[in-house]
């Protein structure tokens, strides 16, 4: 409605759907971006096409197998993109919603720097919100930690390699689909945002910045769980604030969920005394990492999240 039907719609998600959905509701100029390799995604993306009688008549509708960074606008017919579409799904990211977020965030980024975005383009989704909740998991943190005695043994077998991977959880995250641990964790705060990823404009809030989060119920803290909100727009308005938006969250089912679990425990016994402070680094971070998160439990007479 706000660029036209014959705006260029680009699709990046892995698959069509995005894509098939557009021509179907009357875009007249799609394509459709996927960057897996091998025969069978395009295949499955051509029967699609098929199936729904793509392109419709006057329309075009074209899938293009290549890698983001290979997209530039002379790929695009010198056309650039108004309308960018992602679910956003990757199949080499399956099941870590965060850096399928990210990830969307750089495509645009890079897509906008070589010209093939129109500088008012439109993205759907329009924002990501990076999500948190701190948790106590006696369960988790134990399954997911070192075995053994301080020889790492267990019944003469040595699981130092083992230990090795394990005792890292405080550093990386771990993708798991928390769900299936309903009656095994207990959420000790709030759900709280951390970061915003703003796809229109390509710009990141809450960036590197302290979040204090103060605790709601009694607990050991072993860690923190973060998943994704997407915003998409709807065609009407509310008031005069903008687009009314309705969201999609990766925080249930099906979905993994992301936990980075704390070296120590802490212990709460007076949620007045102690806050829940964290921070992400998006971006620029060290070990070709696509994100830098620091977590802490801390007596509120000597946060450290200001300074």
């Amino acid at each position: 409605n706000k660029v036209g039907l014959n705006s260029l719609c680009l699709d990046l998600s892995d698959f069509s759907l995005c894509g098939i959905l557009a021509s179907l509701h009357g875009a007249r100029s799609v394509v459709s971006l996927e960057s897996t390799s091998g025969e069978l995604p395009m295949i499955a993306a051509r029967v699609a096409q098929i199936g729904n009688e793509l392109p419709k008549e006057s329309a075009d509708f074209q899938i293009i197998q290549c890698h983001s960074e290979n997209l530039t606008l002379e790929v695009l017919a010198g056309t650039p993109a108004k309308v960018v579409l992602s679910e956003p799904y990757y199949e080499k990211l399956e099941g870590w919603h965060l850096q399928e977020a990210f990830n969307y965030y750089y495509l645009l980024r890079g897509l906008r720097s070589r010209g093939a975005l129109d500088n008012h383009f439109i993205s759907i989704p329009t924002r990501a919100h990076v999500m948190a909740c701190f948790i106590e998991s006696k369960t988790i943190f134990n399954a997911y930690n070192v075995c053994g005695d301080s020889n790492n043994d267990i019944c003469g077998f040595d699981h130092s390699t083992v230990n090795a991977f394990a005792a890292r959880y405080h550093e990386h995250d771990l993708s798991i689909p928390l769900w299936q641990y309903s009656n095994k964790y207990s959420e000790l705060t709030g759900f709280f945002e951390i970061a915003v990823l703003d796809y229109d404009n390509v710009t990141i809030t809450g960036n590197n910045v302290w979040k204090e989060v103060p605790l709601q119920k009694r607990g050991t803290v072993h860690g923190i769980f973060l998943w994704v909100t997407y915003d998409f727009p709807l065609n009407k308005h509310k008031d005069d604030d903008g687009d009314a938006m309705t969201t999609l969250h990766t925080r249930y089912r099906p979905y993994n969920q992301l936990v980075r679990l704390l070296e120590v425990p802490v212990e709460i016994d007076d949620i007045n005394d102690y806050s829940c402070v964290c921070r992400v680094a998006i971006g620029n971070v060290e070990d070709f990492e696509t994100h830098q998160l620091e977590i802490k439990v801390q007596k509120k007479s000597t946060l450290l999240f200001q300074s």
